[in-house]
């Protein structure tokens, strides 16, 4: 837990960054009359201030000393609430739009990277934000770094939600955010959470195709 040491979200949550994501997120809000919004993946609570327009914002974070943090920072706004965030553990409610920024490639674990999109999806009412890269490199960028071609993976595995739009934020950034939004009149079967870290397999074989995960 690096934020016990004093460490911070990354550059990536600060700057242009940090201001370009906001600006995407701030305009699916108003033109999609966004009420409500949970991001999976808080971090040090950095981006919360950008987001100007979100009614009522649910951050989660995986580390009790960051929500801790963010809980202290944001304390005497009533449109914000943080919660500690157990990875194995299905979160109740939903919002109108979940968000992921700059997580998935963090999640090495198979195990723990298929349960996050089940529950990132599994919380959102109509739309789902993600900022991420959307290329398999299975060598990865180093420690904790592995990105994946995750948007076939959503196709197949969360069939009503649809890929709206991409918004390239910046010139040569390998990252990009993805707006997907829930199809008119689907519903899909609800698929339940992985629960005491049991392992999935390396990869996903679903009708003909195999992904890695």
């Amino acid at each position: 837990d690096r934020y016990k040491t004093g460490g911070n979200s990354g550059e990536g949550s600060y700057g242009a960054s940090a201001r370009h994501k906001a600006s995407v997120i701030n305009a699916v809000v108003r033109e999609r009359g966004i009420r409500s919004a949970i991001e999976f993946g808080v971090g040090d609570g950095a981006n919360q201030a950008l987001y100007t327009d979100i009614p009522a914002y649910i951050g989660v974070d995986v580390s009790p000393t960051t929500v801790e943090r963010v809980r202290r920072k944001y304390g005497g706004d009533p449109t914000r609430t943080f919660v500690h965030y157990d990875t194995f553990t299905p979160l109740g409610g939903r919002a109108d739009m979940a968000m992921s920024l700059d997580v998935i490639y963090h999640l090495i674990e198979p195990s723990v990277y298929v349960t996050y999109l089940d529950n990132l999806f599994g919380a959102a009412e109509s739309d789902v934000l993600i900022f991420a890269v959307d290329e398999e490199k299975p060598e990865g960028w180093g420690y904790h770094y592995l990105p994946r071609k995750f948007t076939p993976y959503v196709a197949v595995m969360f069939p009503c939600w649809e890929l709206r739009r991409v918004y390239d934020l910046c010139d040569g950034c390998e990252s990009v955010m993805h707006h997907f939004v829930r199809a008119e009149n689907c519903f899909e079967k609800k698929k339940p959470c992985l629960l005491g870290g049991a392992l999935k397999p390396t990869t996903e074989v679903l009708g003909n195709r195999t992904f890695t995960i």
